[in-house]
């Protein structure tokens, strides 16, 4: 008997044990930088509050430098996805809206290359604001033209709204254009 109890409080106590996994959250964003913009969506690991690069499951967006769309794509696409400094908290998550914090003094950054051109989007806490930078180069290495648009923030600014379970932005709320 005192063997069936035992496995039946290991049973218990295995089953109590296993976590849950937060379900991937998806926000939809459109947000103006200098005059250009960025809009898409970046979808979390599901982790609610402060959030690091680690959290960031997937993105897919298009920037605007004012004259030229490009896009980002993908976690392990030709997209490259870094940070610099504290990313910690440069992006904070909710059920439905994620914030962006510039009072730190991280750096979150997408890049892309194509051919001799560069793209990038950064979130820049050193600097309070989002930038937007397209660089053009010759085929020696010469800088040639560059495109740049910026956006100041300060404090804590809404970003974006989560999609509802039907895909289409949480009706509750709203990104907001700064």
């Amino acid at each position: 008997m005192k063997k069936i109890i035992q496995s039946a409080v290991i049973t218990v106590l295995t089953l109590c044990s296993v976590s849950v996994l937060a379900m991937p959250i998806s926000y939809d964003f459109d947000f103006a930088v200098g005059d250009g913009f960025v809009a898409g969506s970046i979808t979390t690991d599901g982790t609610l509050g402060q959030l690091d690069l680690d959290n960031i499951a997937d993105f897919s967006f298009i920037a605007n430098d004012g004259f030229d769309d490009f896009s980002f794509c993908c976690i392990g696409s030709g997209s490259v996805f870094s940070g610099t400094g504290d990313t910690l908290g440069l992006l904070t998550a909710t059920d439905d809206e994620l914030f962006l914090d510039v009072s730190g003094d991280g750096i979150i950054n997408w890049r892309r290359f194509e051919g001799e051109e560069i793209f990038d989007f950064y979130i820049d806490a050193q600097a309070d604001q989002l930038s937007i930078v397209h660089e053009s180069y010759d085929i020696f290495g010469q800088l040639v033209s560059a495109h740049t648009q910026v956006e100041s923030l300060t404090g804590m600014t809404l970003f974006s709204a989560a999609q509802s379970e039907t895909g289409e932005p949480d009706p509750d709320s709203e990104s907001v254009a700064a």
